[in-house]
């Protein structure tokens, strides 16, 4: 059962191969014992019945042999012998003699593969200063203004001069919880009982929280992009308390120069499979 899904998260068009687990069906029908090893593993709700090893004469080597590209695999689990639930019992009895056996396998589904900017390693260079947001604002007041009164739409603008995201996606990824804390906070003075305050205080602080993770993990983004130090502190500080020009401005800074080139990005191939 093999399942494809393509996504398109901050921007990045990549295929993703979302293996729940593979089976397949293995036909024994020759005179020599199964030539396994196995072991049960004890699950919260059901044993499986793992394959350990595979022994080089047994039937199973003999079927990997002319099956390459379904071989038989240690780590493979049994889920059914001749149509039955399998069970070390029921294995131990045919691998001691031998039989015509048909043997459902199921393979774990391998690791996810990581996307572009998940496969490269957090740099080392450090950001512009963003202790002094006069440097940033003497260039750009503008600017500046927009990344103070309205910060989501300076974050979505840098995500999309770095190629790192949409603006649509980040300018809803980080505007939405903005909006919905300043909604939250709006309803307090207006109602009526000490429950409902409180209520709506947590919501608008869990939505500014939630605004601030958005901030961060689009910076995260720019910052493997361009080789830059993956910094939480004290930028995480700034977006808490409302101080929102001096990373902004400090990152557009950075999405405005060329990234450094890719031929040194390191991290696992993703392979292509094409459906027979």
């Amino acid at each position: 059962q093999v399942f494809l899904a393509s996504s398109s998260r901050y921007g990045l068009e990549h295929l993703s191969l979302c293996i729940m687990a593979i089976f397949f069906t293995v036909s024994l029908q020759d005179d020599t014992f199964l030539g396994l090893t196995l072991t049960t593993v004890a699950h919260s709700t059901y044993n499986e019945l793992r394959i350990k090893s595979i022994s080089s004469t047994g039937s199973v080597a003999k079927w990997n042999a002319a099956n390459p590209e379904q071989a038989v695999l240690p780590g493979d689990a049994i889920t059914t012998i001749n149509g039955e639930k399998a069970t070390y019992d029921l294995a131990a009895s045919i691998n001691k003699e031998p039989l015509t056996v048909t043997l459902e396998i199921k393979r774990p589904a391998p690791p996810k593969a990581k996307t572009r900017f998940e496969a490269i390693e957090p740099g080392t260079d450090p950001w512009p200063d963003e202790k002094n947001c006069n440097k940033f604002c003497d260039n750009g007041p503008g600017r500046c203004l927009l990344a103070q009164c309205c910060p989501c739409v300076q974050a979505a603008l840098n995500a999309e001069k770095s190629g790192t995201g949409s603006l649509p996606w980040v300018l809803f990824k980080v505007g939405l919880p903005i909006i919905a804390a300043g909604v939250f906070a709006g309803m307090t003075p207006g109602l009526q009982t000490i429950t409902g305050v409180i209520v709506a205080i947590i919501c608008a602080i869990m939505s500014w929280l939630t605004y601030v993770y958005a901030q961060m993990d689009s910076r995260k983004l720019i910052a493997l992009r361009y080789r830059k130090k993956i910094d939480p502190c004290p930028v995480a500080a700034y977006y808490l308390c409302g101080c929102h020009v001096c990373p902004l401005m400090s990152q557009w800074k950075v999405a405005k120069e060329p990234p450094p080139e890719e031929d040194d990005v390191v991290g696992p191939p993703v392979a292509v499979a094409t459906a027979a």
